[in-house]
C-alpha cells in the first residue's frame, strides 16, 4: 500500500542533514519556542518582532532542509514544498516590518485551546509519536518543518485573525497551510503515518481562513471576527 523506499529514502535524508545542522536548529528552534510563550504572557510589538525575526531565520535553515531534499529526491512535492517555504521565510521578514497586530492567546476558548495544543504538539508531542512508532535520533523531526510547521500555524492562528485585512498574515497562513497539506500529504502517502497531524494543521489553518478571516466574505458579507481589535 505504502511506498517504503520512498519513506526510507526521505528518512535517511532528515538523518543527513539533521547531522549537518545539529545544533543549530535545535537552538534556535527553542528560542523560538521561548518567544512565543513570553508572546502569550506578554504580547507587545517588541516580542512580536523578535519571534517574527527569529521565525524568518528558522525557515530560512527549512528551506535549505527542503532543497536538500529536493536535490536527492527530485520529487515534485519537494519541489513545491520549496517554493512554499521561501515565500513563509520572506514573509516573515517582511512583516517584522509591519505592526498590523501582536501574537498572544485570543480569549475564544476554542481558538486559545487551538493554539497552544498545536504548539505542544508540535514541539514535544510530534518527537515523541514518531519514538513511539519506532523511529529514532536523527532519522526523526525535531524541531524540523512538520513540528515547527505545526507550531507556526498555531501561532498564526492567534494573531491574523485580528486584522482581517492584512494581507501580510493571510499570505502566512495560506502557505504555511498549504505546505502542510503538500508536505503532510505526500509523506502520509508513502508510509509516514506520524505526519498525518501536519496535514491536519493545514486543514485547521484553512478553516481558520474560511471561518475568521477575508476569506469568510466569500460566504458572508460580514466576515466572523474574533479576538481584540485595538493592540
Amino acid at each position: 500500500m505504502f511506498d517504503t523506499n520512498e519513506l526510507e529514502k526521505l528518512l535517511n535524508e532528515i538523518g543527513e542533514i539533521n547531522d549537518a545542522i545539529f545544533p543549530g536548529h535545535v537552538i534556535i528552534g527553542t528560542l523560538v519556542v521561548i518567544l512565543a510563550l513570553w508572546c502569550y504572557l506578554k504580547p507587545s510589538t517588541v516580542n512580536t518582532r523578535l519571534i517574527k525575526g527569529f521565525l524568518a531565520i528558522y525557515y530560512g535553515i527549512i528551506v535549505y532542509t527542503c532543497i536538500m531534499c529536493v536535490l536527492n529526491m527530485q520529487d515534485i512535492y519537494y519541489y513545491l514544498t520549496v517554493i512554499v517555504h521561501i515565500g513563509v521565510c520572506l514573509l516573515f521578514i517582511f512583516s517584522i516590518l509591519k505592526d498590523e497586530i501582536i501574537f498572544g492567546l485570543p480569549e475564544q476558548d476554542e481558538i486559545k485551546f487551538l493554539s497552544i495544543f498545536m504548539a505542544i504538539y508540535g514541539i514535544f508531542l510530534y518527537p515523541l509519536v514518531e519514538l513511539f512508532m519506532g523511529y529514532t535520533w536523527p532519522r526523526i523531526f525535531v524541531l524540523s518543518f512538520c513540528p515547527m510547521g505545526i507550531f507556526a500555524i498555531g501561532i498564526i492562528i492567534t494573531a491574523y485573525p485580528r486584522s482581517s485585512d492584512s494581507k501580510t498574515y493571510q499570505a502566512l497562513l495560506i502557505l504555511l497551510s498549504l505546505g502542510a497539506v503538500v508536505f503532510g500529504t505526500r509523506t502520509v502517502l508513502i508510509g509516514g503515518i506520524f505526519d498525518l497531524s501536519y496535514l491536519i494543521s493545514g486543514i485547521i489553518g484553512f478553516f481558520i481562513l474560511l471561518r475568521y478571516g477575508m476569506m469568510s466574505q466569500l460566504f458572508d458579507k460580514k466576515a466572523i471576527r474574533y479576538g481584540d481589535t485595538n493592540e
